[in-house]
């Protein structure tokens, strides 16, 4: 696992926005708290799903791939999501 400095989670999230790209993360400690203040503060956010360590690597893909076939581009759009979706 990379260890990234805490203050470069904002800078992701921006990123993401000009890339439009939702983003993907194990963090589940800093990252949510981050894109929750960039909700909060009115800023534009395409979205966060937090894949916990303990998720096995199988059951992440497939829900993963469900996430992809069944959204639209817009679904996840300032908000943070946890899988697994049904557990």
């Amino acid at each position: 696992m990379i260890n990234r400095p805490k203050e470069l989670d904002p800078r992701i999230i921006t990123r993401a926005v000009t890339e439009s790209r939702v983003i993907l993360t194990r963090d589940q400690k800093t990252f949510p708290k981050h894109a929750y203040a960039a909700i909060e503060a009115g800023e534009e956010m395409n979205g966060v799903i937090v894949v916990p360590a303990s998720l096995a690597i199988g059951k992440a893909v497939d829900e993963l791939e469900l996430i992809v076939i069944c959204s639209d581009e817009f679904e996840y759009k300032n908000r943070v999501e946890y899988l697994p979706f049904f557990r």
